[in-house]
């Protein structure tokens, strides 16, 4: 008995152990077909965004930053699982502490 109780502590501090310090989560994303004038740093061309599993009429969102992974090409609307963690080191003033990735 004293083993197991053993063996049950070994294994969940052991979990516990491997868990990621970075919080980082998945999210189902939806891209519209066409990037549109935006104003980040400077004037762009920014991505346009939903989140969640249905596309909702008007509720784009601009998306200023990239994903890893991804290759936008014009006039296809695109849904997308995007893995959205925090960045290491760094990060300057005006940059996302964000990173984004295709899964």
């Amino acid at each position: 008995m004293k083993s197991i109780f053993i063996l049950l502590i070994a294994v969940s501090l052991g979990a516990i152990s491997c868990q990621n310090e970075n919080d980082e989560l998945v999210e189902t994303w939806f891209i519209n077909s066409a990037k549109v004038d935006c104003t980040g740093a400077g004037p762009m061309k920014c991505l346009q965004i939903q989140k969640g599993e249905e596309i909702q009429s008007g509720e784009w969102m601009f998306f200023y930053d990239s994903i890893e992974g991804f290759d936008y090409v014009p006039g296809h609307i695109y849904q997308i699982k995007v893995r959205v963690s925090d960045k290491e080191g760094e990060i300057p003033m005006d940059a996302s502490s964000k990173k984004y990735e295709l899964v």
